[in-house]
């Protein structure tokens, strides 16, 4: 019985490590040119993450090249403006020989143009009617100061876009508040086109009682005589049409 036993036992070992002996496993291939079709797939990803990026067949959209504004600034013995290349709009105007009495200004001199409200601003008017705004035309500035002297001085703004051209000059005379504007368009099509002027939409309020100011806001014209038109005997909306011609025209 027991040699059964012994012989069973003999047996199973032999049976458990004849086929190791008779089919011994392979040895790994450690040559490194020829790795399987696993290594293969494993080295590709960081091999397409260093990859140059290919150039898209559409162009790379580009933002827009125009020149963020700037403020050009002319500055007499009796007033400091300053005007916008965007448009060649008026954005500031300081009276230098007058104090304002609105609380924000502490006594600061006067600035007739409200914020964000621009005066002169100019529009294009075409053959068929329609009016765009010049305000946003980048402009570029003869200077990027002007001192006004005992002969004068001139300002001057061109710009271009889509075939067409602008130019606007300023005139600045010695010793007085007032300055001349002139403008020329080229290039707007064979129906032309008429540059308008525009005077914003009302002045700063410089007085200590902004209501009380408001309500003696008006416009004062001169031809055989001085007229004043208050601006609250019109209705909200309503247009009026005053004779001229003017000697000169103001707003109060």
């Amino acid at each position: 019985m027991e040699r059964r036993i012994i012989l069973a036992i003999f047996l199973m070992l032999i049976v458990a490590v004849l086929p190791s002996i008779l089919f011994p496993p392979k040895k790994p291939d450690r040559r490194t040119g020829a790795p399987d079709s696993t290594t293969t797939h494993a080295a590709a990803a960081p091999e397409s993450a260093t990859a140059p990026v290919r150039p898209s067949a559409s162009p790379t959209v580009r933002p827009s090249a125009s020149a963020p504004a700037e403020t050009v600034w002319v500055t007499s013995p009796l007033y400091r403006l300053g005007f916008t290349t965007r448009g060649g709009a008026l954005v500031r105007a300081e009276l230098l020989g007058y104090r304002s009495f609105a609380k924000p200004d502490s006594g600061r001199p006067v600035q007739l143009v409200r914020e964000g409200v621009p005066l002169l601003v100019y529009r294009r008017t075409g053959g068929g009617g329609d009016t765009t705004l010049v305000s946003d035309w980048s402009l570029t500035p003869s200077a990027t100061q002007v001192q006004v002297g005992s002969e004068g001085a001139t300002l001057t703004f061109t710009g271009a876009r889509d075939g067409a051209r602008l130019a606007l000059e300023y005139r600045f005379f010695p010793a007085e508040y007032r300055f001349a504007v002139r403008g020329r368009m080229e290039g707007f099509g064979p129906a032309g086109a008429t540059l308008l002027l525009g005077l914003g939409d009302g002045l700063r309020s410089v007085e200590a009682d902004s209501m009380d100011d408001f309500r003696h806001y008006a416009v004062v014209t001169k031809g055989t005589k001085t007229q004043r038109t208050d601006f609250g005997s019109l209705k909200p909306g309503e247009s009026k049409i005053l004779d001229g011609p003017f000697a000169w025209a103001g707003v109060k």
